[in-house]
């Protein structure tokens, strides 16, 4: 006879494996062109299409599915562009030597991760969450 707590794990392994697969679908991005606020929508990205990204320029957010060539590419260029002006920055006034040198280009690969950084889309919240949720049922 299977105990109790031998069900109730195996209906917890069964969740969690569930939301692992279905999760593995195509990439979902946000999308939008001069995004203010939160004011982007979720889109499911193309085939060869496994990358999202996010860009600033001039203040003004783009965001949309993107390939990991064009990020890599992008990244270094970024990079470069930032250590060339670390290397020279010292020879400017102390506000130049001492400000930030921007990062205006950002990609990942998880499901609606080029958002304004919250927890609203997280995976790991959901997972958690789920958790929290199944383990207090069992305990009923």
């Amino acid at each position: 006879m299977v105990s109790r707590t031998g069900i109730n794990l195996a209906i917890v392994a069964t969740i969690l494996l569930a939301m692992m697969v279905s999760d593995s679908q195509a990439l979902k991005c946000y999308e939008c062109s001069s995004c203010e606020g939160d004011n982007y929508e979720a889109e499911t990205c193309d085939d060869g299409y496994d990358t999202c990204m996010k860009v600033t320029v001039n203040s003004v957010t783009y965001r949309s599915c993107s390939k990991q060539e064009a990020c890599a590419a992008g990244k270094f260029v970024q990079d470069s562009i930032s250590s060339a002006w670390d290397a020279i920055k010292g020879v400017f006034n102390d506000n130049i030597q001492n400000s930030e040198t921007s990062k205006p280009m950002e990609c990942c690969t998880s499901n609606y991760c080029n958002n304004t950084n919250n927890l609203r889309d997280s995976p790991l919240l959901l997972l958690i969450l789920t958790a929290i949720t199944v383990t207090m049922w069992i305990k009923t």
